[in-house]
């Protein structure tokens, strides 16, 4: 069989090592670029079986596959495993075997099939090994990483999946289609809301300036609500996205916003924020009534009970005022023992009844140290020919005539 002369030519010249060995696994006969890959003569590696020169860890795997050969389950198989060259290095292949059966249909013997693969295993490990680096170090981070390309994660370091109880990034898939979702609504932070018709999360986000990348996510640890900064970086289209813990940061901006729109002794609206938001509170669409409420007598409560209980009064006044109120009523500390109270209100009549009520409130609430304190309104509906001051002003009108007519009583004009 190995006589013919096209056989030998392409036994011997193919790019590739080859190989016959007989059952047993002898090596029968072997090519030159086996040999040179092995670094043995060809005397040398057919006194050998292919047994010696497969890594031990290896030859199991080779072993099964021989035997399911012989079993009739198969009559060739794929396979990569080491071999050991003569100097003992190993040298990663790809194998192909395949049974050469007679007329009886036994195995006369096996020819192999090697092509050296070593220096891509190498790049592959290399590869593997950095990769392996990197996640190792991202798990290093404090901060929460996330690796994805556009919307699906690929990799999420330990931070990020303890923040959300996942204990592998499938679990994570399997809660969330996308880490976006996981953004709490919240008008001061990016989410899912504020994502632009036919562009990504990450686009949008781009887009807006660095102050206002930021989100809010709520922590599966604690259940409480933390805000991040997110910086994103791009590679290969991929993403890499740091979310940077700015939770204290952030409370102590909004504790400072917080501060600048309210007065400080009663936490009411200040005027400030009055002025900065009026316009927002102004609609033809709707009937705001502009009420001013002032505390009756309030310098004779200073004079006989000191400043510090004055200052009491105020806020308890507040505080029956806004358990009075709606949600969408707005309350201003205009100054002194002046209050002004924005209402959405459909008619005087309706106007003249809500006042009322909490004319009474006022006037039957236990006050601490004074006891008994009444309040005198004045109030007018706010017309869009007119700015917003000359609707106060006509308020403050309603208001004069209600003290001067014997005040703890309501004047709508």
């Amino acid at each position: 069989m190995f006589n013919s002369v096209i056989y030998k030519s392409i036994f011997e010249n193919v790019d590739v090592g080859m190989a016959i060995a007989d059952t047993s696994g002898q090596f029968i006969k072997v090519n030159k670029k086996l040999c040179d890959l092995l670094e043995y003569t060809k005397e040398e590696l057919q006194n050998k079986t292919f047994q010696e020169i497969t890594f031990p860890d290896d030859l199991e795997n080779n072993l099964k596959h021989i035997q399911e050969i012989q079993n009739g389950i198969r009559d060739s198989f794929t396979i990569e495993n080491r071999y050991i060259n003569r100097t003992g290095r190993l040298i990663w292949i790809d194998l192909i075997v395949t049974a050469i059966r007679g007329d009886d249909k036994d195995i006369k013997y096996y020819i192999g099939i090697i092509k050296n693969i070593d220096e891509l295993k190498k790049t592959q490990v290399y590869i593997e090994t950095q990769k392996n680096l990197i996640e190792e170090l991202l798990d290093q981070q404090p901060n929460m990483v996330l690796l994805l390309d556009t919307s699906k994660a690929l990799f999420m370091n330990k931070v990020m999946l303890a923040y959300f109880q996942c204990d592998t990034l499938e679990l994570f898939r399997q809660r969330y289609s996308c880490v976006c979702n996981t953004f709490v609504p919240n008008e001061h932070y990016f989410h899912t809301g504020k994502i632009k018709e036919s562009k990504n999360w990450i686009d949008t986000l781009l887009e807006l300036p660095k102050r206002e990348q930021i989100v809010m996510i709520e922590s599966l640890q604690d259940h409480k609500c933390r805000s991040f900064q997110i910086s994103i970086g791009e590679f290969n289209d991929k993403y890499i996205i740091n979310f940077t813990d700015i939770s204290e940061r952030m409370l102590q901006q909004h504790f400072l916003e917080d501060k600048a729109i309210h007065d400080t002794l009663t936490q009411a609206y200040n005027r400030e924020y009055l002025e900065q938001n009026i316009q927002n509170l102004i609609s033809p669409s709707i009937q705001l009534a502009f009420t001013i409420i002032d505390i009756d007598d309030f310098k004779k409560i200073n004079d006989t009970y000191g400043h510090d209980v004055g200052d009491k009064v105020l806020k308890e006044l507040v505080g029956v005022i806004n358990d009075f109120s709606r949600k969408e009523d707005v309350l201003v500390r205009w100054g002194g023992e002046e209050f002004l109270l924005l209402l959405k209100i459909e008619d005087k009549v309706i106007l003249q009844k809500v006042l009322e009520h909490l004319r009474r409130s006022i006037e039957l609430h236990k006050f601490s140290v004074v006891n008994k304190v009444t309040c005198s309104f004045g109030a007018t509906f706010h017309d869009s020919c007119n700015t917003w001051e000359q609707t106060f002003k006509l308020a403050d009108i309603a208001l004069y005539d209600a003290k001067t007519s014997g005040k703890n009583q309501i004047v709508i004009k």
